[in-house]
């Protein structure tokens, strides 16, 4: 009987993902900030906005309550940015960001105008300016991120992996397996917590057939609509459990997928 072995991975992230660039705050402390893009995929023929441009600058930074950066913070003290002004997509310009800096990312600590940032995201301009008169846009697509309140940070530490082993081929099986991590904040503090797959479903598909499906559950409940938490300095139990079911025919041979595990703070 033929025999498939199953590796499901896990990526571990803390924010809410859509389409575009996936960006977090890692830390924003006064007026200093490093911040992470965890994934960015984009559509074959998305307009690059500054295509064309005789000169754009991209990178991350914070978005104020009316206005966008100036990125010279980001690009110019802490070389956290590239130039795209020579892509005709925004394709192009993640390929150019990930062959530069590579996914996922974490940003060299820069310094913002001030404390009053909204949320974090890649953003475009066509030259960095100290102050904010000359200010960025948020790339098409790209997140902005919710910031935590301040001087609050949180985080998840979980196994990095389930091995489901070698299963045999038979349709109508259902697998289950959990790990067990924890989570834990600086401070007091509201949020939900979800799990879904790297495509932004509910279930994660492991073949093109969509005949072999994992499914997840965060400490018994819906992971994709995520569960209500109060986050505190002392740790709290978290367990992600993983059912994988066949449900059709499935070659024999090595599979494996990712699900992102994150925090969005209420």
């Amino acid at each position: 009987m033929k025999k498939n072995i199953l590796f499901l991975a896990l990526m571990i992230f803390f924010t809410k993902v859509y389409a575009g660039a996936y960006v977090l705050p890692v830390s924003y402390v006064g007026t200093r900030v490093v911040q992470k893009i965890v994934a960015w995929d984009e559509p074959d023929n998305a307009k690059n906005p500054c295509y064309g441009w005789s000169s754009c600058y991209l990178g991350p930074d914070v978005k104020y309550p009316s206005i966008g950066p100036g990125l010279y913070g980001s690009c110019i003290e802490s070389g956290n940015c590239i130039r795209i002004e020579k892509y005709e997509t925004t394709k192009q310009v993640a390929d150019a960001w990930k062959n530069a800096k590579g996914i996922p990312w974490v940003s060299n600590e820069y310094t913002v105008t001030n404390t009053e940032g909204t949320c974090v995201g890649v953003f475009y301009i066509q030259s960095p300016s100290i102050v904010d008169t000359d200010a960025s846009s948020l790339f098409p697509g790209s997140v902005c991120g919710k910031l935590p309140p301040p001087n609050v940070s949180c985080n998840i530490a979980m196994p990095e992996s389930i091995d489901f082993g070698v299963i045999t081929n038979e349709n109508n099986q259902n697998f289950t397996k959990s790990i067990t991590g924890s989570l834990s904040c600086s401070a007091s503090t509201p949020i939900k917590v979800f799990a879904q797959s790297t495509t932004g479903e509910k279930d994660l598909y492991l073949n093109s057939g969509k005949t072999l499906v994992a499914s997840v559950l965060l400490n018994n409940s819906n992971a994709f609509t995520g569960i209500s938490m109060t986050g505190t300095p002392a740790t709290t139990s978290l367990t992600l459990q993983s059912t994988l079911s066949v449900k059709g025919q499935v070659s024999a041979g090595d599979y494996s997928g990712s699900i992102l595990v994150y925090i969005a703070y209420i």
